[in-house]
């Protein structure tokens, strides 16, 4: 009887850890631990206006789903069909013209620093993405700000309107 009482005993803080998340988790609030934008802990509010250059929550399309699951991108468990979602930042708005090239790509005319496609991924395998193209965005260009070699839209296009989770405002972060 004894050690089973210790058992549970050992259990609290383990327990009360959990509970702390579950609460933060419903709350809105959400840990980045990718490198592709800054670590730390930001809080998603939906129905917030999205802007360009702000961070989001959003599901990929979700014919790239499984791809960046098998290739360890993304992970199982989040609420995009099953899938986490991503946090990047948003590089265009419905409206504008993105131009995807294989120097980069451009949102109106301009360049976006550190955007040209990659052929491989980090583990030296071939990179699937859209091809070539302009585009007149009826949804979001979303992209890393920290990893030239992130996955985002580079690779899977838009995303649409009805695919954006929230907006992603840092609370602690490590730039």
């Amino acid at each position: 009887m004894e050690s089973f009482v210790l058992s549970l005993k050992s259990l609290k803080i383990p327990f009360i850890a959990l509970t702390i998340f579950i609460v933060l988790w419903f709350a809105g609030y959400r840990m980045n631990v990718s490198g592709s934008e800054p670590i730390g802990l930001y809080i998603v509010h939906s129905g917030t206006p999205l802007t360009l250059g702000s961070y989001v929550e959003a599901c990929i399309p979700k014919k790239y789903l499984f791809e960046s699951l098998r290739r360890g991108y993304l992970h199982g468990g989040g609420v995009c069909h099953g899938i986490d979602p991503v946090l990047k930042r948003i590089a265009g708005l419905p409206g504008d013209i993105v131009d995807v090239k294989d120097s980069g790509v451009f949102v109106n005319g301009r360049l976006i620093p550190g955007s040209r496609r990659l052929s491989l991924d980090s583990h030296g395998r071939p990179i699937s993405m859209i091809p070539a193209c302009r585009i007149v965005l009826r949804g979001y260009w979303l992209m890393a700000t920290k990893k030239e070699n992130s996955w985002d839209s580079r690779y899977w296009g838009e995303v649409m309107p009805g695919n954006i989770l929230g907006i992603a405002e840092p609370v602690i972060v490590r730039e």
